[in-house]
Parts: structure tokens; C-alpha cells; sequence
């Protein structure tokens, strides 16, 4: 099924009705939807988390107040590379930006996040790096997931090269207005992708 390769990230600001772009997009299909608002507090985020619809959770992951996963059973909780999981908390997922590092990851993560694959749409001048275009078959976690400039264009590319998914960011939020479009888009050029292998 499709809808495990593809995972959105939020804007790290926060956009007008974003509650309801979240609640739109994991209905659109998505496997997880990642929260990162590295700048917004506790008492900003909690509300905001607390008006998606219980049997949503499960797919909702948090970066940053991870307590706030326990507190409203989320699906889990993104760490730094290397951090340790704490409380109640599973930590699901990590970045890394090289295959040394990915090396290392075993099964202490679910998934985890490798970039920049492609030029970031988010983060200007943040270029892909040409050593992330083949993934190695010798790594311990397979479930590796491309960012960084993850478009409806490239997305089948990214499962070409390997990846077992995309997680996506500046192409989804770019035009908010728009945000469940791209995240279709997204979808249907994955299954495209795989229907074709």
C-alpha cells in the first residue's frame, strides 16, 4: 500500500487553519504526519494537537515537546540523531545526512530521514548531495525516507535511487491553499513509480 512511503512535515511557522491542514492531509493518505515547530511553545502547540481527531493520532509524530506525544497518544517522536527516547515515549524516527551515519541505525528507529536528496524548497542554498542518489544495500534499517526538495516531479526518482519513501515539506506548504493537491500529487507519482518496477 502506498500511503506508508509518503510522510509531510509541517512548516515550522504557523500557518492560518493549519489544524485543518493537518486533519486534510492525513486524510489525503499520508503514513505519518511529522509536527516541527522548532520556535512555537508548549502552550501553543498543545491546543493545537489536542483538535486532531483521536483516531488521527496515531499517524501524528512530534519533534519537539515530545511530552505532548504521551499526553495526547501520538503515533510518536522524531529525536535528533544519537538522542535517547524518554518516558513513555517510542522514538520513531531520526535524521541523518550520510551513509556512515546511517550505517549505525539498527532497529532502535522505525524510520528515519536522510538529506538533503534533492536542493531544499525550505531552506535556500541548501543543495542536494550527489552521494545520496543510490541507496547502499548494506544498510541495517532499510525504511529510509528522502528529503530535501521532495517534489510531485522527483518523487519517483527518490524510490528509483532506492528510498523506501519520501518525506515532504517546502513542496507541500509552499502554497498552503494547496497543500492537499501536492500531497495527491505526491501520491500518485509514487504509486506511478512503483507500478512501473
Amino acid at each position: 500500500m502506498i500511503n506508508n512511503k509518503l510522510i509531510v512535515i509541517t512548516a515550522d511557522y504557523i500557518l492560518p487553519d493549519e489544524v485543518a491542514l493537518w486533519i486534510n492531509v492525513l486524510n489525503a493518505g499520508v503514513y505519518k504526519l511529522h509536527i516541527r515547530k522548532p520556535n512555537a511553545s508548549r502552550q501553543i502547540i498543545s491546543p493545537m494537537v489536542a483538535q486532531i481527531p483521536v483516531e488521527l493520532r496515531k499517524n501524528v509524530v512530534m519533534h519537539h515537546h515530545t511530552d505532548i506525544a504521551d499526553r495526547f497518544g501520538l503515533g510518536g517522536v522524531h529525536l535528533r540523531f544519537r538522542e535517547s527516547s524518554s518516558g513513555n515515549n517510542r522514538a520513531v524516527s531520526c535524521s541523518v545526512h550520510s551513509w556512515e551515519d546511517a550505517r549505525t541505525i539498527k532497529n532502535d528507529y522505525d524510520y528515519y530521514f536522510m538529506s538533503p536528496v534533492f536542493d531544499s524548497i525550505s531552506k535556500s542554498g541548501y543543495k542536494k548531495n550527489d552521494n545520496l542518489t543510490e541507496v547502499p544495500a548494506d544498510l541495517p534499517n532499510k525504511k529510509v525516507y528522502a528529503l530535501g526538495g521532495v517534489t510531485a516531479s522527483n518523487a519517483g526518482l527518490a524510490l528509483q535511487y532506492g528510498y523506501y519513501g519520501v518525506a515532504a515539506l517546502g513542496y507541500v506548504w509552499e502554497e498552503p491553499n494547496q497543500a492537499v493537491g501536492r500531497v495527491k500529487e505526491l501520491l500518485r507519482a509514487m504509486t506511478k513509480q512503483i507500478a512501473a518496477v
